[in-house]
C-alpha cells in the first residue's frame, strides 16, 4: 500500500535529473566559495604581520576591522556549510528515491518550490508551520 502512495509522489526522470543537476551545480559553487574563503582567511592572517609596522592607533583600528571581517567570514562559512548539508541531504533523498516528498507530512512537494529551492525537505505548508 505504501508503494502505491509513494508512486504518486515520484517525479518524472527528467524533472529528477534536472533537480539533481541543479543541486550538483549549487554544491560545486558552494565548494568553490568555501575554498576561496579559506584562501582569503589565510591571506588575511599573513597580512597581519605587516600591520605591526603601523602606528599603535592604526594597528588597533585595523585589528578591530580584521576581527569584524573574520566574524563576517565565519558567519558566511557557517551558513554555506549548513547549505551544503541541505544539498547533500537532498542528493541523498534522490538516491533513496524519496526526493520531492515532504519529510513532515509525506505529501508531494510542488515542483515549482523545488525549482526555486531544490534542497527543500518540506512542502510549503509544513515549512511555514515549522518556522512559527
Amino acid at each position: 500500500m505504501q508503494s502505491l502512495s509513494l508512486r504518486k509522489h515520484i517525479m518524472t526522470d527528467i524533472d529528477l535529473r534536472q533537480q539533481e543537476n541543479q543541486l550538483q551545480t549549487m554544491r560545486a559553487s558552494l565548494l568553490l566559495r568555501l575554498h576561496q574563503a579559506e584562501k582569503t582567511d589565510s591571506d588575511a592572517s599573513h597580512s597581519a604581520f605587516t600591520a605591526q609596522s603601523l602606528e599603535i592607533e592604526d594597528a588597533e583600528l585595523e585589528h578591530a576591522q580584521k576581527i569584524s571581517m573574520k566574524e563576517d567570514v565565519y558567519a558566511r562559512q557557517e551558513f554555506e556549510l549548513k547549505e551544503m548539508q541541505s544539498i547533500d541531504q537532498a542528493l541523498h533523498r534522490i538516491e533513496l528515491g524519496i526526493y520531492g516528498v515532504c519529510l513532515e507530512c509525506g505529501e508531494k512537494i510542488a515542483l515549482r518550490r523545488l525549482q526555486v529551492a531544490p534542497e527543500a525537505p518540506f512542502c510549503l505548508n509544513c515549512q511555514s508551520r515549522l518556522e512559527r
